[in-house]
C-alpha cells in the first residue's frame, strides 16, 4: 500500500539503537529473512532481484566495530552448502566469494543490484 514503510526486522534481534542504522538498506530489498549464524553478526535472507539462478543474497549484519552490511552468499544455495559443511572455503572475509571463481559472477551480480557494484557498506546508527 502506498505510504506505507516496512520496519526492518534489524531492531528486534539487534536493538533499537543498532537496528536502526540498517533501515536504509531494508528498504532495497521486498523482504529480509533472519537466518541462523553469527554472534556479532547476524545472516539475511533479503528477497527483490535475483541472479542468474533465481537466487536471493544473504547478508551479513555486523555491529561488531563500526556497523555495516555486506554481501557474503550469492544465495540461500550457497549459504545452506557452506552451513551444512559440504563447501570449503579457504578465503577469508565476509565476502571472500568474490573472489572464488565459481561464485564470483554472482556475487557481483548482487553487489551492482545493491551496492552500485561495492559488497559492502557502513550503516551509521540514528541516535
Amino acid at each position: 500500500m502506498a505510504g506505507l514503510r516496512r520496519r526492518s526486522a534489524a531492531p528486534v534481534r539487534l536493538g533499537d539503537g543498532w537496528g536502526s542504522c540498517f533501515d536504509t538498506v531494508s528498504d532495497r530489498f521486498d523482504e529480509c529473512f533472519l537466518l541462523p549464524g553469527g554472534s556479532d553478526s547476524r545472516r539475511v535472507l533479503a528477497t527483490g532481484v535475483g541472479d542468474e539462478h533465481g537466487e536471493y543474497p544473504v547478508f551479513a549484519l555486523d555491529i561488531d566495530d563500526i556497523p555495516c552490511v555486506e554481501l557474503m552468499y550469492p544465495g540461500l544455495d550457497v549459504y545452506l552448502a557452506d552451513t551444512s559443511g559440504a563447501l570449503t572455503v579457504e578465503l577469508d572475509g565476509y565476502s571472500r566469494l568474490a573472489e572464488d571463481g565459481v561464485y564470483a559472477r554472482r556475487m557481483l551480480t548482487h553487489a551492482h543490484h545493491v551496492f552500485r557494484g561495492e559488497f559492502a557498506e557502513q550503516c551509521l546508527p540514528e541516535f
